[in-house]
C-alpha cells in the first residue's frame, strides 16, 4: 500500500472526465463535464461513478449540492437541473419563473435551492420535491452572492448597496449590516463559529461578525470560492500572482501558509477526513492530506 506522506500533493486522474464543475456532498464529488455529463466521485476510496447526462441544451451557470441533491443552474433563464443524490441519477430540467438574471445560488440545509437575482430584490426557493418555487421580497437588496449556514439561515451580500445581511426562513426576519469593501463579492461561506467570510474580486477576506468586519488577508487577485475543511473552518481558493501558473489555497483567518499547485484548478473541497480536493479541468484531481490539519 502507497503511504501518503503529509504536505505532498498527488495527482488523481479521473480516466478522461475532465471537470468544469464540482459541488460536494457529504464524501462525494459530483462533477460535471464539458459534455454536460454527471459522475460522483467518492473522496475516500478514489472510485468514480457514471450518472448520466443533463437535458439535451441544458446551459449550467452555477452547480451547488446539498441535502439529497446537486442544482445546475442557468443564470440567463433560471432553468434548474437536478440530480437526485440519493438514487444517483438526473431527474430533469424544470423551467422557473425568474424575473430577472440569477446572480447567486445556495442549498439549504432541508436540500431545497435558495436562487438570488441581480435586478430584482428577491429570493426564490425551489423545491424539488414538488418542482414548485416560492418568493420572498428582501425590501430593495440586490443579491451578489449567497451562502447558508448549518442552522438553515440564508446570508447574502449585496455589493450595490454595501452591505450584508440574513433571512430567517423561520422568522421571515431579514436583517442587514453596512460593510464597505473594495471589489465586487466573489465568495461568501459561514463558517463553524458563525463567523461570515467575504472575499472579493480586489483580494480581500474579510470575517464579519457581531456587526464588525476585519480584513485578514489581502492577496491582491480575486478570491475564487471558499470551502468548509472538515472542521468547518473557510479555507479559500485563489490564482497564484501573476506570471505564476496555478491556484493557491489556505485558511481564510491567515492561520497557517497557503499551499499552490502548478495547473488550472475549478473547485476546492474537502473529504471527511481532512482531505483537500482541487479539480483540475484537464482532466483530475490534485489531493493534498494535509488540508483541514
Amino acid at each position: 500500500m502507497h503511504v501518503l506522506t503529509p504536505g505532498s500533493v498527488y495527482n488523481i486522474p479521473l480516466n478522461g472526465v475532465e471537470p468544469q464543475f464540482v459541488a460536494a456532498n457529504g464524501s462525494r464529488l459530483w462533477l460535471l463535464d464539458r459534455s454536460n455529463y454527471v459522475s460522483s466521485f467518492d473522496m475516500n476510496t478514489g472510485d468514480l461513478f457514471d450518472i448520466g447526462p443533463l437535458r439535451k441544451g441544458a446551459k449550467v451557470s452555477y452547480w451547488v449540492a446539498g441535502g439529497s441533491y446537486v442544482y445546475g443552474v442557468d443564470a440567463t433563464s433560471g432553468e434548474v437541473n437536478v440530480v437526485n443524490t440519493v438514487r444517483g441519477r438526473v431527474e430533469g430540467g424544470y423551467a422557473t419563473n425568474v424575473l430577472s438574471p440569477v446572480s447567486a445560488v445556495a442549498v439549504g440545509t432541508d436540500g431545497k435551492l435558495w436562487i438570488g437575482l441581480r435586478d430584482a430584490s428577491y429570493l426564490f426557493v425551489f423545491d424539488p420535491k414538488t418542482q414548485l418555487m416560492n418568493s420572498i421580497d428582501l425590501k430593495g437588496a440586490r443579491i451578489s452572492a449567497l451562502t447558508i449556514d448549518g442552522g438553515g439561515r440564508i446570508y447574502y451580500a449585496d455589493d450595490a448597496r454595501g452591505t450584508v445581511g440574513t433571512f430567517d426562513p423561520r422568522t421571515s426576519r431579514v436583517n442587514e449590516v453596512p460593510f464597505a469593501r473594495m471589489g465586487t463579492t466573489t465568495a461568501l461561506l459561514v463558517d463553524s463559529t458563525s463567523t461570515l467570510w467575504v472575499g472579493t474580486s480586489t483580494g480581500e477576506i474579510y470575517a464579519v461578525r457581531g456587526g464588525g468586519a476585519k480584513l485578514t488577508i489581502s492577496l491582491q487577485r480575486p478570491v475564487s470560492a471558499f470551502a468548509p475543511d472538515q472542521g468547518g473552518r473557510a479555507w479559500y481558493l485563489a490564482p497564484l500572482p501573476s506570471g505564476l501558473a496555478g491556484y493557491a489555497y489556505g485558511p481564510a483567518d491567515n492561520s497557517q501558509a497557503p499551499r499552490s499547485v502548478s495547473g488550472p484548478v475549478q473547485s476546492l473541497n474537502f473529504s471527511p477526513i481532512g482531505r483537500a480536493f482541487l479539480a483540475d479541468p484537464r482532466g483530475g484531481f490534485y489531493m493534498s492530506i494535509e488540508g483541514g490539519r
